[in-house]
């Protein structure tokens, strides 16, 4: 299924991302793997999204999403 992302938000463990249905979606890091980066434990997964568990429905669903600093403060 094609979707269109309609937010999109870094913080230092990566990119966050909310679709046109409501779904949000995580990519973990920075650098795509054609740069030159440097190789450790994070730099092997996959440049991939990750879709985050849950479901909107009709009355609720996320528009945005906000991060900061911290791998744990996303909002």
């Amino acid at each position: 299924m094609n979707r269109r992302l309609v937010n999109i938000v870094c913080n230092h463990a990566g990119v966050w991302a909310v679709d046109d249905q409501g779904y949000i979606h995580f990519r973990h890091g920075h650098i795509s793997a054609s740069q030159n980066i440097q190789l450790d434990e994070r730099s092997l997964l996959p440049p991939a999204w990750i879709s985050i568990p849950g479901e909107p429905n009709r009355n609720r669903c996320f528009a945005q999403v906000f991060c900061g600093p911290a791998d744990w403060m996303v909002i």
